[in-house]
């Protein structure tokens, strides 16, 4: 009897507990680990948008980044002791795909939308540009609606009503109240004796007229004489004497290449004292 008794004590500590043990994992065994893969495939979805969201090439850049960390679980086989230690064991050691850094980095795009690598442009060395040449300005003169470039500086304009000639290339005028004389600038007419003198006279005062004078000063001669350019409606006088044959470009005094024009033009012509052939400039004739 006393058999008896201690072995129905036996099974029912021992072996009742055992059969108990065996149930439990019998029925919720399966739901664990049906669970535990339910967790694993939403995590690989998850993983699956995330890098569908991504460009290919950072995509597959992506993958070899991840790492992944344990996430140990104390399952219920520790708990339970050795009767589940296979099961306990399996959720216990259960990973979870959680990336511990995340090693995707983008590459810094500029405000035209390429990379900062691809615009990169490397610097030039810089040239030096020689400075441009300043030339002089010219030394226009309005009078009327005409201009005038003349070859030498004007120091001083003068404005006179009162003129008279004295030879074809020397006038007199009026300045603050006293009578000056004034020598063409870079013109010869004839002197007096010499052929064409008095139609070189004539011209001059027929273009001068009872028409006001400006004379721009350009430099001063002896006895108070002036030199300088006369204009008179528009017209340079010594330009129109050249031009009509009754002077002469005085190259020794001037380089200019429109006077020097003009006067070729005149000798071409054959017009006023270029009708003859070798006409005697006043500077030889004076010998």
């Amino acid at each position: 009897m006393e058999k008896k008794t201690l072995l129905l004590g036996f099974l029912f500590l021992v072996v009742a507990p055992l059969c108990g043990m065996a149930g439990v994992a019998y029925w919720y065994g399966p739901a664990e680990i049906a669970g535990t893969d339910a967790d694993s495939t939403m995590r690989e979805n998850q993983d699956v948008s995330l890098e569908n969201k991504l460009p290919a090439n950072e995509a597959d850049s992506a993958r070899p980044g991840r790492v992944l960390e344990a996430d140990p679980i104390v399952g219920d086989g520790a708990n339970n002791g050795g009767a589940r230690n296979g099961d306990g064991a399996r959720r216990g050691t259960r990973q979870t795909k959680k990336p511990v850094e995340d090693t995707i980095t983008a590459p810094k795009q500029n405000a035209a939308g390429g990379s900062a690598e691809q615009t990169a442009i490397e610097p030039q060395e810089k040239t030096k540009q020689k400075p441009a040449k300043k030339t002089p300005p010219a030394n226009p003169v309005a009078t009327g609606t005409s201009k005038f470039i003349f070859e030498k500086k004007v120091t001083e304009r003068i404005d006179s009503k009162s003129v008279k000639v004295i030879y074809p290339d020397t006038i007199e005028i009026e300045k603050d109240g006293a009578k000056v004389r004034v020598r063409l600038e870079s013109v010869a007419s004839p002197r007096r004796g010499q052929p064409f003198h008095d139609d070189a006279r004539q011209f001059v005062e027929e273009l001068l007229g009872s028409s006001p004078v400006v004379v721009h000063q350009t430099g001063t001669g002896s006895r108070g004489m002036i030199y300088g350019y006369v204009i008179v409606d528009g017209k340079n006088v010594g330009d129109e004497m050249l031009k009509h044959g009754f002077g002469w470009h005085y190259k020794r005094a001037s380089k200019s290449e429109a006077m020097a024009g003009l006067e070729s033009a005149a000798k071409k012509a054959k017009v006023g004292l270029w009708a003859d052939e070798n006409p005697t400039p006043p500077w030889e004739f004076k010998k």
